[in-house]
């Protein structure tokens, strides 16, 4: 639905943790857009570590004054221009929606893996059910200038994929 879901993963020696994702896949985007005929490449300069997500959401978003958030000229969106959307939508309430980095949606899979988080269109009810073991995913975190991680369900490891390619992505609220 319309509403965030809520996945608690305890750490042993930690403090619970929260990480609340839109309960949604967008599937079919890209990490760039086009222009002039040709993907765009170039490097932004993100992290792949935990709680560099938000960060690397906002420095994509900001560049060249949001061409990452608009429809490129094929009319292609971008996963930037759907979390605009998501951004945008009074259904979900929450206007802090981003893109979460490889360390993070890491730290959520292996979670999904060792059973402490089921439920959702994201964890499903096993690893099997998950997003994990059905979707090419993307991250906000950029491999080189004209890669992001994402990770490969079907090896069932992160590579980095050419920006132009079409994958998922979720969003998330909080790390």
């Amino acid at each position: 639905g319309d509403r965030p879901y809520y996945y608690k993963v305890i750490k042993k020696g930690s403090k619970d943790k929260y990480y609340v994702y839109y309960d949604e896949v967008f599937d079919k985007l890209r990490w760039t857009y086009y222009k002039d005929n040709n993907y765009v490449h170039e490097s932004l300069s993100t992290s792949g570590n935990t709680g560099s997500g938000k960060a690397n959401t906002e420095i994509v978003m900001a560049k060249d004054s949001g061409t990452y958030v608009t429809p490129d000229s094929n009319r292609t969106s971008t996963i930037w221009y759907r979390l605009q959307q998501v951004r945008s939508d009074k259904g979900t309430g929450c206007d802090d929606w981003f893109v979460p980095s490889i360390d993070e949606l890491e730290l959520l899979r292996l979670a999904i893996k060792s059973g402490s988080v089921t439920g959702g269109i994201v964890a499903g009810s096993s690893y099997n059910k998950s997003i994990f073991n059905n979707k090419w995913l993307w991250s906000s975190s950029e491999f080189l200038s004209q890669r992001a991680w994402y990770w490969h369900h079907v090896h069932q490891c992160w590579d980095g994929g050419n920006k132009g390619l079409d994958s998922s992505v979720i969003f998330t609220r909080a790390f």
